[in-house]
């Protein structure tokens, strides 16, 4: 058996749920001895199909000591960490049970450790000064929200982004009427109400008991379980300032909002009878409403890329781009998925030089691009080949709106 424990522990992995600008730029600042490798694998994350990750594994290292070949440098010591890693690739292990989406793994002679990502990349590896990590970058865009579903019989949370739904466990509150009224029943008592009798000129003695329920009764109760769902839902969020959203009924979303006032409550509302929906009817609903919100979003970075390119308050000039992002004066940028362009940047009179290979010494400008983008904290959206609406003319890597 694979001695996976020994090898994990030269290879810590981690999971990035999130973008985590801290430790992205830690990332972006390893300069290596030597070159540095970034192998970029799509990961199956359910079933059987988890059996191909260990053979993309090895076959992305294959392709890593392939790309050393290439070079007339000794990288003895990075050859010596891939050897190391080699045995993870050999079999069925539970580290390829437990897999997300995708796996990045950073390798140099000083060692490697891996990352764990919620989307699926493109297969890649590349010889860099230093690791390629614009990839990672597409966590920063996109929407991302927690939907509260709103059902009287079954309360449910999910966290939804451009990657997917996952349902969030609810605890500290009650997830149904039902459950409510056991936390809290206000109509536990005998009740004395009076009504106005014209018809007998006086008043109308009525006591409510359990044996009686009420229009009246029914919308106190609910309306005192959406109390204790606003006071306790926000301890359940991912993060305090993450917006909600209701998923429900028009009607049920309306008497809703007249209860919870929370300050990131969306006004936006997804309108589905969540009733006759099952689990993964319902995820599907929540993820088609998220693509098309970032469909709509994308459009409306596009628009306005066009019309300040126009106003001189953009650029498609690859080298002013890559100066700029250097600068820190890049608002957006606009990356084409899978562009690379290798270069250099002079630091003393800001001129790019663009190679149509790499020669030594060279960065892949695109990664740089975009990663020195991210940590001045611009916006970095990648634009697929596909992609019939892309503002970037044929054959460009790069687009920018520049800040002024």
């Amino acid at each position: 058996m694979i001695a996976e424990k020994e090898i994990l522990e030269e290879m810590p992995t981690r999971e990035w749920k999130q973008f985590d600008r801290d430790m992205f730029r830690r990332l972006h600042s390893l300069s290596p001895e030597g070159p540095c490798l970034t192998l970029w694998m799509p990961m199956e994350s359910k079933g059987a199909e988890t059996r191909k990750n260990p053979i993309v594994f090895k076959n992305a290292l294959a392709d890593a000591r392939e790309s050393l070949s290439h070079d007339e440098l000794n990288h003895e010591r990075i050859g010596t960490v891939l050897s190391g890693l080699a045995p993870l690739g050999q079999g069925q292990t539970p580290y390829w049970q437990e897999q997300s989406q995708g796996l990045l793994l950073i390798a140099h002679g000083g060692g490697a450790e891996a990352y764990k990502v919620p989307f699926t990349p493109t297969p890649l590896v590349v010889k860099d000064g230093k690791p390629h990590l614009s990839p990672l970058l597409q966590t920063t865009v996109g929407n991302e929200v927690f939907v509260l579903v709103v059902d009287l019989n079954q309360l449910r949370g999910y966290h939804v982004t451009r990657w997917g739904a996952q349902e969030v466990s609810l605890s500290g509150m009650p997830t149904s009427l039902e459950e409510a009224m056991k936390f809290d029943d206000p109509e536990k008592s005998l009740q004395y109400h009076a009504t106005a009798a014209p018809a007998r000129g006086g008043t109308e003695v009525t006591y409510h008991g359990h044996g009686v329920t009420t229009e009246s009764t029914k919308q106190k109760k609910i309306q005192r379980f959406y109390e204790m769902v606003q006071e306790g839902l926000p301890k359940n969020l991912p993060h305090a300032e993450m917006k909600v959203v209701l998923c429900a009924d028009r009607a049920t979303a309306g008497h809703f909002r007249e209860v919870v006032n929370w300050e990131n409550l969306s006004p936006d509302v997804i309108d589905e009878n969540v009733s006759n929906l099952r689990d993964p009817e319902l995820v599907a609903k929540l993820c088609s409403w998220m693509e098309e919100q970032d469909r709509r979003q994308r459009l409306e970075h596009y628009a306005r890329f066009r019309e300040l390119l126009a106003l001189g308050q953009g650029s498609q000039d690859f080298a002013d781009i890559v100066f700029a992002a250097r600068m820190g004066k890049v608002e957006t940028l606009f990356v084409r998925e899978g562009a690379q362009r290798f270069g250099r940047l002079s630091e003393s009179d800001g001129r790019v030089e663009v190679h149509a290979e790499r020669h030594p010494g060279d960065y892949e400008l695109v990664n740089q691009a975009a990663c020195e983008t991210a940590l001045a904290e611009g916006a970095v959206h990648f634009i697929s080949a596909h992609d019939v609406a892309s503002p970037l003319p044929e054959g460009e890597a790069i687009g920018a709106i520049y800040r002024y």
